[in-house]
């Protein structure tokens, strides 16, 4: 033992007696300092960006770390000059683990200095120390493993190659074992499995890489993946000592023979449960594949485009009433009862759905009695015991499955497209986790070169395929009980209890369900909630004070104020293109404005205009503007904010932050009329004519949604605008 302890020193001396090797620490502190201590300082998407910096460092230093690893190796024990210490009586497997044991010394400096920094950095963020300490462990394990595993590939080329051709092999080897293993061999060949053997983990996560689920979705794959990549690193180091071992008679040869079995066993042991999750995960993946149910991407646009496709199979639901219980095993089990109006049956004997695959259902009844049903990949079909009649027909099923949604991306980046594990839920309406009206693909396979892969059916499905098919309000009731943390949805909670939550509200678009580690923001004097991720706290609140300013401003003169937003979700998820605003009282964000800390003010306008004004998505429809002078009104109301309350410029209304906003003011005939009356008005004093002036329309509805859900009814003449203002300016007084 004394032996290897001054092996150890002396290794030790090797490197730290270096310069080069002595100074990278500290270049590396400081490179991450900057970078990452310069995104704690802006706050937004705080962790998407740190985790970005992590990942490149680390993946900078793994070319350090397969370099020392050759050096050690070479300096000696590969150096034809050196040949002479092989009669030491020195054992190799001595001498292979006091150079490993010094080098990953010199690199837990490395791991050691990189969780510090981001411990600093998150702190700086307003992080709770909970949150800190979490993604601080994940960034260090996550660093220490690499290490681990590339340092004993680093010995063993060396161990394996004599020349220096060792070096190009090392190089090789990081390069491809961290930018393009994942492009040649995982993606390309579909060989998921093999990710493990990736050098750097951090990279590999993708989508997974943000505070909204991330890193705690992954913790079970990722825990028996490090289990076998040490085990693996352990095989590397056992397989360079055989090799060794042959170069010199040694009596130890079976010793070190022995040991590299051991090491075998236990790196296959460790790949078998590895393995089996993605077992599991190929079959899911090929099963859909060959599921002739599910349509090309081709298909299903040519339905979409179709009219004859759009109304095949669809039925209307009015009502929906579930009971949503998840149990200790994360299954779910689920009660539906639903209300299909009889005539829009058309005749047909059978009824047609959509739920995914992961739920088996168990039983349906129509009208009171039991049903026949087949289910087909996301395809159910239920056949009534009696001929439809009458006015609403009542079914009601009852299902359950465990909903772990995993689909591959491209350069083998993993996404969760619903799940339900522990306290982290995903269930957007979109995955079909509970019944949809007729024929509603979820999946769609899309030819890549010569083979297909499959992705999301709501990426492509038309934006506005909801109003052609003629969906109508839906009304939903959703109890749900047996979660680990409060659910949050786009539905309104009604009731909040210690074993579960009550929703209910008529939805249009459809129900999504999401649970998490989240903040949950409230403000005394605001009419909204505000649910976000931790590390995005600090910018909330600011951004929540900003907008209580301006909610002060606009009821001080708006006594009929009707909040037309009720919650945000500021959660980095998949969010369809046009559902941001998934109803009208709820709106979903990634993420808030990337820019400077002052920005959270930016953020503040936008809510207050959607609070205040609603959603506009219908004004592209009005291509008339005399005949409806609504987006010119709601624009007044929001110019005769920034004349009061800000120091916005011409310019800036115009062509700068608030453009989008104004637009409707100064890019046609009857908005610039329009405004040159109030900006006279204005001048002249009369803004409490303005304002009364505004108040009477906004009592009136000013919403213009795309549909006809929830809609402020008819439009505004710019007739009845004169009339109103010829009315209110001729009466007297100043304003």
């Amino acid at each position: 033992m004394s032996q290897w302890r001054m092996l150890f020193r002396f290794e030790l001396r090797m490197i730290f007696r270096n310069p080069w090797f002595l100074t990278m620490p500290m270049l590396f502190a400081l490179l991450l300092v900057w970078f990452v201590g310069r995104v704690s300082v802006r706050e937004a998407d705080f962790y998407q960006e740190a985790y970005t910096y992590m990942a490149l460092f680390h993946t900078m230093t793994l070319g350090l770390v397969m370099l020392l690893g050759v050096l050690t190796v070479r300096r000696d024990i590969r150096r034809p000059s050196y040949e002479w210490s092989s009669a030491l009586p020195v054992t190799y497997a001595a001498k292979i683990s006091a150079k490993y044991a010094a080098g990953l010394l010199y690199f837990s400096l490395f791991t050691l200095l990189a969780g510090a920094v981001y411990a600093w950095a998150s702190a700086q963020v307003g992080a709770a120390s909970g949150v800190t300490l979490e993604f601080t462990g994940y960034f260090a394990a996550s660093y220490e493993v690499s290490y681990i595993v590339t340092l004993a590939l680093g010995m063993l080329l060396a161990i394996c190659i004599p020349n220096r051709a060792c070096y190009l092999i090392a190089f090789c080897a990081w390069m491809f074992g961290t930018f393009f293993m994942d492009i040649f061999l995982l993606d390309r060949n579909h060989w998921y499995v093999l990710r493990a053997f990736h050098l750097s983990q951090l990279v590999m996560n993708g989508d997974l890489g943000i505070d909204t689920w991330g890193i705690r979705l992954i913790a079970d794959e990722q825990a028996v993946s490090r289990r076998f990549v040490l085990a693996f690193a352990l095989l590397l180091l056992a397989a360079g000592t055989v090799i060794l071992n042959r170069l010199r008679p040694t009596g130890r040869r079976a010793y070190s023979w022995t040991a590299a079995g051991i090491a075998l066993l236990l790196a296959a042991g460790a790949f078998v449960p590895y393995g089996s999750i993605w077992q599991e995960r190929y079959a899911e993946y090929e099963a859909k594949l060959l599921d002739p149910t599910i349509p090309t991407d081709n298909e299903f646009l040519f339905a979409q485009a179709s009219s004859a496709a759009k109304s095949a199979g669809f039925l209307a639901i009015t009502d929906y009433d579930i009971d949503l219980k998840r149990t200790a095993d994360d299954r779910l089990h689920v009660n539906v009862r639903l209300q299909i109006p009889a005539e829009r049956l058309q005749g047909s004997r059978e009824l047609a759905f959509t739920l995914n695959r992961t739920f088996r259902v168990q039983d349906v009844q129509v009208a009171g009695a039991a049903a026949t049903f087949t289910q087909q990949g996301e395809r159910l079909t239920v056949k009534p015991a009696e001929p439809v009649t009458g006015g609403l027909l009542p079914v009601e099923m009852k299902y359950s499955g465990a909903m772990i949604d995993y689909m591959p991306r491209n350069q083998a980046q993993g996404a969760y497209n619903a799940f339900v594990q522990g306290k982290n839920v995903d269930l957007p309406w979109y995955m079909a986790w509970y019944p949809l009206p007729g024929d509603y693909p979820v999946y769609l396979k899309l030819k890549k070169g010569k083979a297909f892969t499959l992705r999301l059916a709501e990426e492509f499905r038309l934006t506005e395929e909801y109003r052609e098919r003629g969906f109508s309000p839906i009304h939903f009731r959703l109890n749900v009980s047996g979660f680990e943390t409060p659910l949050f949805s786009n539905l309104t909670e009604s009731a909040r209890r210690r074993d579960g939550q009550m929703f209910e509200s008529d939805v249009l678009t459809g129900v999504r369900l999401v649970g998490g580690e989240f903040a949950e923001l409230e403000h005394s004097g605001l009419p909204v909630r505000l649910v976000t991720t931790p590390y995005s706290v600090r910018r909330a609140e600011k951004m929540f004070a900003d907008l209580n300013e301006m909610y002060r401003y606009f009821t001080s003169w708006i006594p009929d104020f009707r909040p037309k937003l009720e919650q945000v979700l500021v959660l980095p998820m998949y969010i369809p293109y046009n559902r941001m605003n998934l109803e009208d009282r709820t709106l979903l964000m990634n993420w808030l404005s990337r820019d400077r800390e002052e920005d959270s003010e930016t953020d503040a306008e936008m809510l207050m205009y959607r609070m205040l004004l609603g959603t506009d998505d219908g004004k592209f429809e009005i291509t008339d503007s005399s005949k409806d002078v609504r987006p010119q009104i709601r624009a007044l109301m929001w110019y005769v904010y920034c004349l009061e309350q800000t120091d916005y410029t011409e310019e800036d209304m115009k062509k700068g932050s608030q453009s989008k906003i104004l637009s409707d003011l100064f890019q046609n005939r009857v908005g610039l009329q329009m405004v040159r009356e109030v900006e006279t008005a204005l001048d002249e004093g009369k803004s409490n004519q303005v304002k009364e002036m505004l108040n009477y329309f906004y009592s009136l509805g000013l919403e213009i949604p795309g549909t006809e859900f929830d809609a402020d009814k008819g439009g505004i003449t710019y007739g009845e605008w004169l009339r109103e203002w010829k009315k209110v300016m001729q009466m007297k007084g100043e304003g």
